[in-house]
């Protein structure tokens, strides 16, 4: 069965990790072509994405991780046997292994912006609140001074998650300094009218 089969490249990968870290090496092209198979059969294992990860991050040579993910892992999305949140899971990893490769080899803000998009055009994604979040505090972190893709992201958050309290606060955590006193007060008022529990007045928290 392909479980069975999973398990068996699993147990087969973690034994290729074990004899390299215990300095017995094994070639890496070697454990790149077995990854590469164990990722073309099983697009969205993430203990074969995090291997090849690894084994890739050790050599500079060239950038095949987010090549895998674009040419096997995301194209893999049309087939309807498998798992919403298996896509998900594949998303998350995508936007995790472009925000290393900027730190790696030098920020490329576009790229993971563009794989935060990616992540919430996937309907299983659209309305998550964790991913929404992630994706504020990278622009908060890593945007310009002027915190307007911090503020953008923020508005379609709240909109695409308008239950989810944790993002609200965000503009009263992270934003008092850029926003207007208004419109802290529209944040604060709109999350009144829609009964979200706040237990202190707005003087307190701004």
């Amino acid at each position: 069965t392909r479980r069975a089969e999973s398990l068996f490249r699993q147990s087969f990968a973690r034994l290729l990790y074990v004899h390299t870290t215990a300095k017995r090496p094994i070639s890496p092209s070697t454990i790149r072509s077995f990854l590469t198979e164990c990722i073309t059969a099983f697009p969205h294992n993430t203990i074969f994405l995090s291997l090849y990860a690894w084994n890739e991050s050790r050599f500079r040579i060239d950038d095949r991780v987010r090549g895998v993910m674009r040419d096997i892992v995301l194209s893999n999305h049309q087939n309807k046997n498998e798992d919403e949140t298996d896509h998900i899971t594949t998303h998350f990893f995508a936007i995790h292994a472009d925000i290393q490769r900027g730190t790696i080899q030098g920020s490329n803000l576009n790229a993971v912006r563009g794989s935060f998009e990616r992540a919430l055009a996937h309907p299983g994604a659209a309305h998550s609140a964790g991913l929404w979040k992630w994706y504020f505090l990278y622009e908060f972190e890593n945007g310009n001074s002027s915190m307007k893709g911090a503020r953008d992201v923020y508005y379609r958050a709240i909109r695409a998650c308008p239950w989810a309290k944790g993002i609200w606060m965000l503009a009263f955590e992270y934003l008092t300094g850029v926003m207007e006193d208004a419109e802290l007060r529209g944040v604060y008022e709109m999350m009144v009218e829609k009964e979200l529990r706040i237990h202190v007045p707005l003087e307190s928290i701004s």
